[in-house]
């Protein structure tokens, strides 16, 4: 009820409403009510939901909340529904400050090691990244390409020589295995985005000295490139270089933790001016299928199909999409009912841009696993869950 609204109550009179819910307040009851306010007993303590669960209550719910507070509060009641008193207390904003470059570094050096690597052409070295307790690091797949021997040197000094589990590739990423336990890098939950903090940390030149240090920022996300004649899709571009000593070290983000995985790609046409990283879900989905498998199995969803044109996604009403231009009989998608024409605009929840942004998605998905698709069909969107194979 509006306090505009005149009261139902045609007599005028009654009790004055206490102070707290009143528009106006004598001087002499502030102090009162703010004695009060200290006093009060303390709220009942809530947990905090995880921000993933809170977002997506938010989004399916939000619209029949407000409608059902309508119902509740509004003129469809004759019921009066008092509206909770507010507690006035003092209180102090902490602002947790940011960390600096040189704490990020420091923190990233114990779990990022230097990479030694010997072939028959000679020696080279990068770096990796310990993500397992185990033993488990990732590094860049095109490091140990041809590797005859490889040593890790870890944070502490440790000199272990390695062996290489196995490389994918497709991804650029590769599983180096040694013997302990160690220290585990904190990964992060959500993928970085465009103006993000993105420092990266490689192994020291020398065991046990300083880390080497680049500091940036995320340019763009779903990135590609090509790599020796192979395309790199889904990755974070970033707006310096990745050097051949940060070939497998870690991009961290402004919280610490571990966002990808750097790769020192040659970039035709664009030298030193552009890095690039793999997505730390990523690169961990490609982890556990080399060390489970030997190998990464990969989901098959049988189509062809290109970038929707700017002219046809403003037409559609759409950010972007990827046109299906052929669908594989007996394939994954035909027996989901993808059609030719249509164009994927999300996966598994995650926005779909373009063929490339497509092919990014299927990378973080294994065979058997089910994804929704969403896909535009004579200009309506359609819901359709996909169960993905492997090829």
């Amino acid at each position: 009820m509006s306090d505009d609204e005149p009261d139902d109550d045609p007599s005028g009179g009654g009790a004055p409403l206490p102070p707290e819910d009143r528009l106006w307040r004598h001087p002499s009851e502030v102090g009162a009510a703010r004695l009060a306010s200290a006093t009060a007993a303390p709220a009942r303590v809530v947990r905090d939901r995880p921000l993933w669960a809170v977002a997506v209550v938010a989004g399916l719910t939000g619209a029949t909340v407000a409608i059902t507070a309508l119902a509740v509060t509004g003129s469809l009641s004759p019921r009066i529904v008092e509206r909770p008193r507010a507690v006035v207390a003092a209180t102090t904003s902490i602002v947790a400050r940011p960390k600096t470059v040189k704490a990020l570094a420091s923190e990233a050096s114990q779990v990022v090691a230097r990479v030694e690597v010997r072939t028959a052409e000679g020696t080279r070295h990068g770096s990796a990244v310990v993500v397992r307790a185990d033993g488990g690091l990732l590094t860049s797949a095109r490091l140990v390409d041809d590797a005859e021997r490889v040593t890790v040197t870890l944070g502490d000094g440790r000199a272990l020589v390695a062996r290489v589990v196995g490389r994918d590739p497709g991804t650029g990423v590769a599983v180096l295995g040694v013997p302990g336990l160690l220290a585990v890098a904190p990964t992060a939950q959500a993928r970085p985005q465009p103006g993000d903090t993105a420092v990266t940390v490689a192994g020291s030149t020398e065991g046990g000295g300083q880390p080497s240090v680049t500091s940036g920022v995320v340019s763009s996300v779903g990135a590609s490139v090509d790599d020796g004649g192979r395309r790199l899709w889904g990755l974070i571009e970033l707006d310096r270089p990745v050097s051949d000593q940060g070939d497998g070290s870690a991009l961290v983000g402004a919280d610490g933790r571990i966002t990808g995985i750097c790769l020192a790609v040659p970039t035709r046409g664009r030298a030193g001016a552009t890095g690039y990283a793999v997505p730390i879900d990523l690169a961990l989905a490609v982890a556990e299928d080399l060390l489970a498998y030997g190998k990464v199995r990969r989901a098959w969803l049988g189509v062809e199909g290109d970038d929707l044109s700017a002219e046809d996604a403003r037409r559609l009403n759409v950010a972007g999409g990827a046109r299906l231009a052929g669908v594989t009989r007996a394939s994954p998608a035909s027996r989901a009912g993808l059609r030719v024409d249509d164009v994927v605009i999300e996966v598994g929840g995650t926005p779909v841009r373009s063929m490339g942004d497509l092919v990014a998605a299927l990378q973080v998905l294994r065979p058997g696993e089910k994804a929704t698709f969403t896909v535009v069909r004579a200009g309506e969107p359609l819901r359709m869950p996909v169960t993905l194979a492997e090829r």
